[in-house]
């Protein structure tokens, strides 16, 4: 049996099963309802003729107490005793009913309710319009039907249970008190079950069986038109795969035994065979003609490896020259500026004139600017280069601070800018490279104080972050601004935000992205917001190391 066929068959049984599950749950329950409803008649109809009974004897009792000479004479044959005697007599004789009369107050004791009679009876009373109370029960281990139906009080009920209540009637019990249209008690009816359960379990049986045999019948008949119009053809054309996957090409489908849609794949398959024969017989020269081709490529491929290397080689080499070149001319330019800021510092101690010494000022202040963008440039070859290591050690950023502001704050103060600091109280000794990190603040806030006009502000703020695992150091001034596009690339070398004609800014375009480099040698990150003519902020994010972290 192949696959197919077993999965065709196990979905068949599935369905076979669910089919034959729903029919007999529907048929069981259709069948049980019909027995309950044909017991509640047998029941109802029984009660209607007790109650007939009854009320014969009701209407009756003057022509039954009367004697030949016309005078009153109680026999004591009521319709309570004849009723009760009615219902004895029938239980006596018929073992499949069992029927009395009873109330939740009663004259005699044999007529108490037992439970289920007690909550009939009490629904009678709740709801007036109530007639009947039945269920399904068992008594002695036997399945019995029982059902009470209400008696409702008459206009001739009124002698022996009506008012006053307590007064002794004709029989000699006290009156109940009623009225007309009160419940006066229930005919309670137990009818055996078994007799119709026989007869339901029967009919079940024979239903099931049916249904088994017709499903069988109807599953049997569509697995075989499936297998013969579908599992076959497909069959055929999966051995015509399988022979074909086997490397026989010139297998053909026989295309007699296939019919339908399964004829024209049929077809298809043929027709895909013979392609592939025809296919098949120049292949092993295309595969030599591709040979040649591949070895070719992977010659001119070694070929031009090998000039890439050459050239990676002379570009490590240039770049190398490079890196020194900057290195020793950013060496020998600080040399000798060193030395030109240092005499005007002693000339500015010596002039007295005070246009004497604002020039000597801005001298100075251009041989910091120019002293500045030579150090940017030989810490960001050095770094390049890779001959700048982190030297971590215990940094105190308020030391920090205080060798950054000597620098700065006078630029500021010349420019006439407010330069405020702000360090928070909880920021802890942690360890980077204090060098680097100097750097970094200077770097910021030099830019801040070039780009911003007279009478701006630059803050800088130093603190810790909400999980106390990182120092954020922010950086805002209301200066020129960066525009929106300019944003991306401004952490790039040779880069300003200002690159007009005019360039009213100085600089060398390095420090922004020596910071963004030296940021990133601690762990950190630096992220800039900006709107032009309102200022920038940058915020660098720096992670608070311990000594084994270092």
């Amino acid at each position: 049996m192949s696959k197919i066929t077993r999965k065709f068959v196990v979905i068949i049984l599935v369905v076979f099963v669910m089919i034959l599950s729903l029919n007999s749950l529907y048929s069981t329950k259709k069948r049980y309802n019909s027995i309950i409803d044909n017991l509640r008649d047998k029941a109802s109809i029984l009660s209607k003729q007790m109650d007939a009974a009854w009320y014969f004897v009701e209407v009756n009792q003057d022509l039954i107490n009367t004697t030949e000479e016309g005078d009153y004479e109680f026999k004591g044959l009521h319709c309570a005793i004849v009723g009760k005697s009615i219902g004895a007599i029938f239980s006596k004789k018929n073992d499949l009913v069992q029927t009395h009369y009873t109330n939740l107050k009663t004259r005699n004791v044999v007529d108490a309710p037992d439970p289920f009679e007690k909550e009939a009876l009490r629904a009678f009373e709740a709801d007036p319009s109530l007639e009947e109370y039945y269920t399904v029960a068992e008594t002695e281990g036997h399945p019995v039907f029982r059902y009470l139906s209400r008696m409702t009080v008459k206009e001739s009920c009124l002698e022996c249970h009506g008012s006053p209540a307590g007064q002794l009637d004709k029989t000699g019990y006290p009156k109940e008190g009623w009225e007309v249209g009160d419940m006066g008690g229930a005919v309670s009816m137990t009818l055996n079950m078994e007799p119709d359960l026989e007869v339901y379990h029967a009919e079940v049986r024979s239903d099931l069986l049916f249904a088994i045999l017709f499903t069988s019948l109807v599953c049997t008949i569509v697995f075989l038109a499936v297998q013969h119009y579908v599992i076959r053809p497909l069959e055929k054309l999966e051995a015509g795969v399988s022979q074909m996957t086997a490397g026989k090409l010139t297998v053909q489908v026989e295309e007699a035994a296939l019919q339908d849609e399964f004829l024209e794949m049929g077809r298809k398959f043929n027709e895909m065979s013979r392609e592939l024969q025809s296919l098949y017989g120049n292949l092993e020269e295309q595969v030599v003609e591709r040979t040649e081709e591949l070895k070719r490529a992977n010659d001119q491929l070694a070929e031009e490896r090998l000039l890439l290397q050459q050239a990676n080689e002379v570009l490590q080499k240039d770049n190398n020259m490079k890196t020194d070149f900057l290195s020793i001319m950013s060496h020998e330019l600080r040399t000798p500026l060193t030395a030109i800021l240092t005499f005007t510092t002693l000339l500015k101690k010596a002039v007295e004139g005070e246009e004497d010494k604002k020039r000597l000022d801005e001298i100075e202040m251009n041989g910091m600017r120019l002293l500045d963008m030579i150090n940017n440039t030989l810490e960001l070859a050095r770094v390049e280069a890779g001959h700048s290591p982190m030297n971590a050690e215990l940094i105190d950023i308020f030391d920090v601070v205080s060798h950054m502001e000597a620098s700065v704050l006078p630029l500021a103060q010349k420019k006439g800018i407010d330069f405020t600091i702000e360090i928070g109280r909880d920021v802890p000794l942690f360890y980077g490279d204090w060098e680097k990190l100097c750097r970094i603040i200077e770097n910021l806030c030099s830019n801040a104080v070039k780009f911003t006009e007279s009478g701006g502000f630059v803050l800088l703020a130093i603190d810790v972050d909400e999980s106390k695992e990182k120092v954020e150091i922010r950086v805002k001034d209301n200066g020129i601004g960066i525009e929106a596009e300019k944003l991306p690339v401004i952490f790039e070398r040779f880069v300003q935000s200002d690159s007009s004609a005019s360039r009213r800014y100085s600089g060398s375009g390095l420090g922004l992205s020596l910071v963004k480099q030296l940021v990133e040698m601690h762990g950190g990150r630096i992220v800039v917001t900006s709107e032009p003519g309102k200022g920038s902020e940058f915020v660098v994010t720096l992670p608070i190391r311990t000594e084994e972290e270092a």
